[in-house]
């Protein structure tokens, strides 16, 4: 069987692939946690294997047989426009490194907690209730999905930090904020890159126009 019958489009609901980017996601948050290391180690440590997937990348593109190497084995996580193109996960990588290089560790947290969750839960919506289009691949489900999601992880992060009117306005300004970011992947740059590092930076605004940085 070709790798090629294990690709997916992006309009289709690839549950293999979304569980893959939470379950990673939450593996290394949890290493990040509890591991004792610091936010620089692993910022540090996520610019590597960002940078040695691209260099993989670069080489995959560019050999046949590797290609097909790498298709062969990471086929049923791959979308079909990732045949000729670079996949989303040296994105991944550096879009924590570079938030956990430029935001406080608490702002650079949710952010990359907005990435790990609101990703996959607003690509499922909008694909299965998404009709009604914003811009190419961007639905209004999907938008409002991740306005929910990011204000529910902002209001569970906070919740013992923040008086109840602060919790409220900060986790409702954050979830639009953790959707603009996912929304202007659509002019071309990688969602995996916008998300933690436009929200981490909208964040950190935001606490510092709240009083809380």
């Amino acid at each position: 069987m070709s790798a090629e019958r294990n690709f997916k489009k992006r309009n289709e609901l690839h549950l293999l692939r979304k569980s893959w980017h939470v379950l990673a996601g939450l593996t290394g948050y949890f290493l990040f946690l509890y591991s004792g290391y610091s936010a620089d180690f692993w910022a540090c440590l996520a610019m590597v294997l960002a940078l040695l997937v691209f260099v993989l990348e670069f080489f995959r593109l560019k050999d046949k047989s590797l290609k097909e190497f790498v298709c062969r084995g990471m086929g049923p996580l791959m979308r079909n426009s990732e045949q000729e193109s670079l996949r989303g996960m040296p994105f991944y990588a550096l879009g924590v490194s570079l938030t956990l290089f430029f935001y406080p560790v608490e702002i650079a947290q949710l952010a990359v907690l907005f990435l790990i969750f609101s990703d996959p839960f607003s690509a499922l919506m909008g694909v299965l209730f998404g009709q009604k289009k914003i811009l190419p691949n961007k639905s209004y489900v999907g938008s409002l999905s991740g306005v929910f999601c990011c204000s529910l992880i902002s209001l569970l992060y906070f919740y013992q930090s923040l008086p109840a009117v602060d919790l409220f306005i900060f986790s409702l300004l954050a979830g639009l904020i953790g959707s603009f970011s996912e929304l202007i992947s659509a002019f071309g740059i990688d969602d995996n890159l916008t998300i933690p590092v436009v929200s981490g930076a909208g964040l950190w605004g935001l606490g510092q126009l709240l009083g809380f940085y």
